[in-house]
């Protein structure tokens, strides 16, 4: 028994040692190794669009054209935002869709939908807007708008 103690003290120490070596480096290997992990792991998130989620986009677009007739116009704003993240016309539709309250009607009771109010989003502002952010007074690059959005 005394051995197995030994060996877990031993344990402790070596990696509380380990926790304040990489705590206290000097270098940023461990911080830019973990952040690129990161990074690399909301890609791969996002480029993994749920089932759940896309089950939706059906009867949103029903509605659309029930409501507003102009599907055109949600195809225009797909259209852009897809080809802003390179993304597919199913993922563009789910931004919109969360960004117009779409996604919030299609998943709210008969009820409650009745109290929802989403909005079709007009192709023009968004060109506009997108156009604003990449020459306007913040010069952003198209990662910078992505990753905002």
């Amino acid at each position: 028994v005394p051995m197995s103690n030994s060996v877990g003290f031993t344990l402790f120490c070596f990696t509380s040692a380990l926790q304040q070596t990489v705590a206290f480096s000097t270098t940023n290997d461990v911080a830019r190794s973990t952040n690129s992990q990161l990074r690399n792991t909301v890609k791969l998130m996002a480029s993994n669009t749920p089932t759940a989620d896309v089950d939706l986009l059906p009867e949103i677009r029903d509605e659309i054209i029930e409501r507003e007739g102009q599907l055109e116009t949600w195809e225009e704003s797909t259209q852009i935002i897809s080809d802003l993240f390179g993304s597919s016309d199913e993922e563009a539709e789910l931004y919109l869709a969360d960004a117009f309250r779409w996604k919030a009607w299609a998943t709210a009771s008969d009820m409650m939908r009745k109290y929802q109010r989403p909005v079709l989003p007009d192709a023009n502002k968004i060109q506009e807007g997108l156009n604003w952010l990449k020459e306007g007074p913040l010069e952003m690059n198209d990662d910078q708008i992505r990753s905002c959005i």
